[in-house]
């Protein structure tokens, strides 16, 4: 049987899991605009809320074109 802490334990491993999907969905979706060509560069970005707080998001940090962007470049801005 799962004690308290177990499962504070498992509950913070699947929002952090959640965290990575959101920075790797992200990702992908600012290549999928370049390989469709919507990356103008004025202007234009995506973001994603953060799962853990509802008052941050992520985005791709400034000066990086869009076929670069992996998930471990994303902020996270508050």
């Amino acid at each position: 049987m799962l004690g308290h802490q177990d499962l504070q334990g498992e509950a913070a491993s699947q929002r952090q899991r959640s965290e990575q999907e959101v920075r790797i969905d992200l990702a992908m979706a600012y290549r999928i605009l370049h390989h469709c060509k919507l990356d103008d560069l004025t202007y234009t970005h995506i973001t994603s809320r953060a799962c853990d707080d509802p008052e941050a998001f992520y985005i791709f940090p400034f000066g990086m074109l869009f076929h670069e962007v992996r998930a471990s470049d994303l902020l996270k801005v508050s």
